[in-house]
C-alpha cells in the first residue's frame, strides 16, 4: 500500500502551510474550508515538512516559497480530538495530501 493511502497514526506530524503575503480567504493559515457549504475539509500534508518541502507540494510551478510562506504543525490525533476525521488523500502530484473533515456535518465552522 502506498503512503498516499496508508492509514494516518494519531502520533503522525500533519503540515499545513500559509503565506502572509498571499493569503486565502484573508488569512495566512486557514482554519476552515473556503467554502465549508461545498468541502468540509481542509488541506494538510503528512510529515513535518519545511517550508520549502511543502511548497515544491502545494505550488510545483515555483521553483522557491515566497519569504512570507511559513508552516505550522499538528498530529492527527489532536485532530481527532477535536472531533476530526483525518483521512490520507494523496494524488499524483501530492502524494502527502490529507483532509481533516469534520465529523459532524452540521458543525459551524470557526477561526479557533
Amino acid at each position: 500500500m502506498g503512503l498516499r493511502r496508508k492509514p494516518i497514526k494519531d502520533d503522525e506530524s500533519l503540515t499545513q502551510y500559509g503565506d502572509k503575503d498571499r493569503p486565502i480567504g484573508g488569512r495566512p493559515f486557514k482554519n476552515r474550508p473556503p467554502a465549508p457549504d461545498e468541502v468540509n475539509a481542509l488541506s494538510l500534508l503528512r510529515g513535518k515538512l519545511s517550508v520549502t518541502e511543502a511548497a515544491a507540494l502545494i505550488r510545483p510551478s515555483r521553483r522557491l516559497p515566497s519569504p512570507s510562506a511559513n508552516v505550522r504543525y499538528t498530529t492527527a490525533g489532536r485532530l481527532r480530538q477535536a472531533d476530526f476525521a483525518v483521512r490520507p488523500t494523496g494524488n499524483n502530484q501530492n502524494p502527502l495530501h490529507v483532509s481533516a473533515i469534520c465529523i459532524d456535518e452540521s458543525h459551524e465552522w470557526t477561526d479557533e
